[in-house]
């Protein structure tokens, strides 16, 4: 029993002596992407982790018909019941200032994988309709 935790302290204090490192100096270290894209929401800016697959489907889906619905959970964000932003009705979809139609290019999953990498911004406003405005960093690189 005496050498059992004779091993036990030894195997012990061996690993906590390996564990420790040094200190990060944080100049040394360089972000060049967020790590969490970001959307913004009536005017508030939301760190949304499901920003892509809210474009995917969002692309994917007939927005331009009345009876559109598309829910988006804030659950992260906010405590009180009403955890979801819920876009309804004809929907206006804006790729750097182009207004998507019916017969947009973006419908295909290899179109919408060729956006995600490039989206700069995406902003939803909703007056008497609701806007979704994508602002991407390559115009017409699209093709």
């Amino acid at each position: 029993m005496r050498q059992l935790s004779l091993l036990f302290l030894l195997l012990f204090t061996i690993t906590n002596s390996f564990c420790q490192g040094k200190k990060v100096v944080l100049e040394e270290v360089e972000v060049k992407e967020k790590a969490i894209p970001e959307i913004t929401i009536l005017g508030t800016r939301y760190s949304y982790r499901e920003r892509d697959f809210f474009i995917k489907t969002l692309l994917t889906q007939p927005f331009w018909r009345k009876d559109f619905k598309l829910k988006l959970d804030l659950s992260y964000f906010y405590q009180t019941k009403q955890n979801d932003f819920l876009i309804k009705g004809e929907t206006i979809v804006k790729i750097d200032s182009i207004i998507l139609s019916r017969k947009h290019k973006y419908k295909s999953n290899r179109k919408i994988k060729r956006l995600l990498p490039i989206i700069k911004k995406v902003s939803i406003n909703q007056n008497n309709s609701t806007e979704v405005i994508i602002e991407t960093s390559a115009i017409n690189q699209l093709k």
